[in-house]
């Protein structure tokens, strides 16, 4: 499919200098944003989704049914990228 989009000059010349900096068309930079800007709009509608479910579940005074509409945690899908030391003299313990 083929379409005309009209955008002005300036955003035009960015989009050339873009495209001829990752060298790929401004046709693929176009379809990579209209892709993100999908994504944002599925990730937009689940959110509201969500929301109205907690609303639902907050008049229905059940807030504890929203835990079972979750995924189950599998710690087998976590990955542990980097981890710090801590010196535990540096925390201040309450009443100390």
């Amino acid at each position: 499919m083929s379409s005309i989009v009209e955008i002005k000059e300036s955003q035009s010349a960015r989009l050339q200098q873009i495209a001829s900096e990752k060298g790929v068309t401004t046709d693929a930079l176009l379809e990579q944003a209209l892709e993100l800007l999908f994504q944002r709009a599925d990730r937009e509608q689940a959110a509201r989704e969500e929301q109205a479910l907690l609303r639902q579940l907050q008049a229905e005074g059940n807030i504890s049914a929203l835990a079972r509409t979750r995924p189950p945690f599998n710690p087998d899908e976590i990955t542990i990228t980097h981890t710090v030391s801590v010196d535990p003299d540096a925390f201040q313990r309450p009443g100390a």
